[in-house]
C-alpha cells in the first residue's frame, strides 16, 4: 500500500510540475505571437516611409 502511496505522490509531482511548465511556455507563446505581430506593423510603416522618401525625392528632382 505504501508502494502506491508513493507512485500516486510521485504522479502527482509530475503532474505539477508539467502544468508549471505549459504554463511558462504559453507565455512564450504569446511573447513571440506579439513580436510577430509588431514586426508585421513595424515593417508595413517602413514601406510606408521608403515610398513617401521616394516621392519626396521624386519632387525635389522635377
Amino acid at each position: 500500500m505504501a508502494k502506491l502511496e508513493n507512485s500516486v505522490a510521485e504522479v502527482e509531482e509530475m503532474m505539477s510540475a508539467l502544468a508549471l511548465l505549459i504554463d511558462r511556455q504559453g507565455g512564450l507563446l504569446d511573447n513571440i505571437e506579439f513580436n510577430m505581430v509588431n514586426t508585421k506593423y513595424t515593417a508595413g510603416g517602413l514601406g510606408l516611409l521608403m515610398m513617401m522618401l521616394m516621392m519626396m525625392m521624386m519632387m525635389i528632382v522635377c
